[in-house]
């Protein structure tokens, strides 16, 4: 592995861990912390302690829009929220690689 992919890995984790930061404040879910999301576990519905719903991935979806500027059409909406690994792919899909949060208002 050479640093451009060391530092590309690092730029996902990180992008990872906040999407569930997101996750978490957005969607108000409780006793679950970051460390307990599994970066491929079903993001709606599924088993494991999140417990998300279609309301929920709107709310994600705001969310995202507001941090990143960045829409989510219908059409892209069940490959995106399949877990939070495919929704970081998503993101940088569609932002580029300077896929960063924008500063808070």
């Amino acid at each position: 592995m050479n640093e451009d992919d060391g530092s590309r890995e690092l730029q996902m984790k990180d992008l990872r861990k906040h999407l569930k930061e997101l996750v978490l404040r957005t969607c108000q879910v409780r006793g679950v912390t970051v460390d307990e999301i599994d970066d491929d576990a079903p993001l709606i519905g599924g088993p494991g302690g999140l417990q998300l719903d279609s309301l929920d991935a709107l709310e994600i979806a705001v969310a995202l829009h507001r941090e990143f500027g960045i829409e989510i059409v219908e059409e892209e909406a069940t490959k995106a929220f399949e877990s939070i690994r495919t929704l970081s792919d998503f993101l940088l899909e569609k932002a580029g690689a300077a896929a960063e949060p924008s500063a808070p208002s």
